[in-house]
């Protein structure tokens, strides 16, 4: 957990330790500006870190994915400020300082001006409890201007931090890096873990629609199958058109995981419906994003309600289910998108949709295969809950071992 200074000052500290300012301790200096012509940068000469850097990681202790480097021109040309390997550097400038994003450099590195270096003294204090101590702190608390962060040197020169002999702090590093290797086994596992659940809701679907069972099914239009209309838009001129009334969706109203829409954002008075022309779908009317970015989402309306002219509407006869050709049209997004994309303006227009075909089992295979994957839809979506409040619990460790370090209890 981040700590404001005032918060740190209070903490009492284990016998043989003292609180240090940084400059006590390090060497705290700012970086130089970018050069700004091309001839200045050559791919194979001397890293140079900016703010882009640290963004990769957000926090790490061997910072050594360095997008830029420079020539020898720049070398000789430009005022440059080179930070050591082993330096703690963060943002001091806009708005990457509320990110508290740190890093130790892993190589001797030049940085840019929105860069804060803090080299620490041989002796000391070591690299890494630098770091964990300036991890412990919030910048933004040494700001001098909340719409526009900036620290000063100055400032960040008085913060304090709790300073343990230098061996004290090598036996805790020993311990910590331990823990902090462990966690880290942890977290990659549980990412792991939490992409191959992601991935679960489409693998289904293949199950389903890539079967040999799937290639015997007729396939029928499916303008032969259903009803597709599109939604509109009453005048934005007329506030009457919107209030209470019949829920209006528009492509920002879907969730990829729920199967049914029924609120949006907006509603459409009686007016809205009547003199501006706005449509009402029936319950069970299949609603799909046919325009735009969002290509391909799609739900089943659970209620009478309307929409914006981005989605078009299936009204599905007796001889398919609301459901089925919902995840069939899932499984399709991938081709929906692809040939939205051909087009000049991506869409994927009433003419267009009616002309794709969708598969057609019986009625009582129809009913079973939705059975099927509504259940396993739902599993997969537990899981992945599951799995992420494991993985944010495990990204909470490392805050509350340092928390417990520096409260000298371990």
């Amino acid at each position: 957990m981040i700590k404001t200074q005032t918060e740190i000052n209070k903490r009492s500290l284990p016998p043989g330790w003292r609180w240090a300012q940084l400059k006590e301790v390090a060497k705290v200096f700012a970086g130089s500006s970018a050069p700004q012509d091309k001839t200045y940068f050559d791919p194979n000469g001397r890293p140079f870190v900016r703010v882009s850097d640290l963004g990769i990681d957000k926090r790490t202790t061997c910072l050594t994915r360095i997008s830029d480097h420079l020539s020898e021109k720049a070398l000789q040309e430009c005022s440059l400020v080179l930070a050591k390997g082993g330096t703690t550097v963060f943002p001091k400038s806009g708005a990457a300082v509320t990110t508290n994003n740190r890093a130790i450099l892993g190589v001797d590195a030049y940085i840019v001006s929105h860069l804060m270096g803090v080299e620490p003294i041989k002796n000391i204090i070591t690299p890494l409890w630098l770091y964990w101590s300036l991890c412990q702190i919030d910048m933004v608390l040494y700001s001098d201007n909340i719409a526009y962060p900036s620290l000063k040197q100055s400032n960040v020169s008085t913060i304090r931090i709790p300073l343990p002999p230098i061996n004290e702090q090598q036996r805790l590093e020993a311990i910590l890096k331990k823990q902090m290797s462990e966690i880290e086994k942890a977290k990659s596992a549980a990412e792991v873990q939490l992409e191959a659940a992601k991935a679960l809701p489409a693998s289904y679907l293949r199950e389903v629609f890539n079967s040999p069972e799937a290639q015997k099914w007729p396939k029928k239009l499916i303008g032969e199958l259903c009803e597709v209309s599109t939604g509109t838009t009453p005048s934005r001129t007329r506030p009457k058109y919107f209030g209470n009334g019949i829920a209006w969706v528009t492509p920002g109203d879907f969730d990829d995981d729920s199967m049914y829409i029924e609120n949006g954002r907006e509603s459409l008075t009686e007016l809205g419906i009547s003199e501006g022309r706005g449509r009402i779908f029936p319950t069970g009317t299949v609603l799909l994003v046919c325009i735009g970015a969002t290509i391909g989402k799609v739900a089943i309306a659970k209620r009478n309600i309307s929409a914006n002219q981005q989605i078009n509407a299936i009204k599905c006869s007796v001889s398919i289910l609301p459901e089925f050709l919902y995840f069939h049209l899932k499984f399709d997004k991938a081709d929906f998108i692809a040939a939205a994309a051909s087009a000049t303006l991506p869409i994927v227009n009433q003419q267009r949709l009616k002309q794709r075909k969708t598969p057609l089992p019986t009625m009582i295979e129809q009913k079973r295969i939705v059975q099927g994957l509504v259940e396993k839809m739902k599993a997969a979506k537990n899981l992945f809950k599951k799995l992420e409040t494991k993985l944010a619990v495990i990204n909470k460790l490392p805050a509350a071992i340092l928390c417990q370090a520096f409260n000298g209890e371990i």
